[in-house]
């Protein structure tokens, strides 16, 4: 997409290579609880210094169907020093929201989140069921910055 900057000049916006991170979350099972919840692996952006994220979230129905309308919630919890990682959730609203539809038994749902503002720093994701059935979850992620030509 082109843009002009104040001196007139034209620039091509464009984006870097997408890096696959490893999020930790792969067929990880969710309780019926509403609200349980599973914490993924730490993803490092202090040195990658990504500004962008996309997520490819598949949910799966364990064991019954689930509601109409229903959700999983994705937050995205950071630490500025590698360790603690903020997890007072009622504090900061989810990343995104995955509504599903009706799923029956083993039966999978996938939505994909584009071009989620990141900061620098390491991070975790967390998906949270808010289905009050069991779930499986896997989710993939890409990081990336926008680069401007011109």
């Amino acid at each position: 997409m082109p843009y002009s900057w104040p001196n007139g000049r034209d620039v091509q916006e464009r984006f870097s290579e997408a890096a696959e991170r490893v999020t930790g979350i792969s067929n990880a099972f969710m309780g019926g609880a509403t609200g349980s919840h599973y914490l993924g692996s730490v993803i490092d952006n202090a040195d990658a210094r990504d500004r962008f994220l996309t997520l490819d979230v598949k949910v799966t129905c364990a064991y019954y169907e689930t509601p109409a309308n229903a959700h999983v919630e994705l937050y995205l919890l950071y630490s500025s020093d590698g360790v603690d990682f903020n997890t007072h959730l009622t504090k900061q609203g989810p990343l995104a929201t995955f509504i599903t539809n009706y799923l029956d038994e083993d039966e999978s749902q996938r939505e994909i989140f584009t071009d989620l503002p990141i900061a620098p720093f390491k991070f975790k994701l967390l998906v949270r069921n808010q289905i009050g059935e069991e779930i499986r979850a896997t989710v993939r992620a890409f990081t990336y910055r926008r680069l401007l030509a011109g």
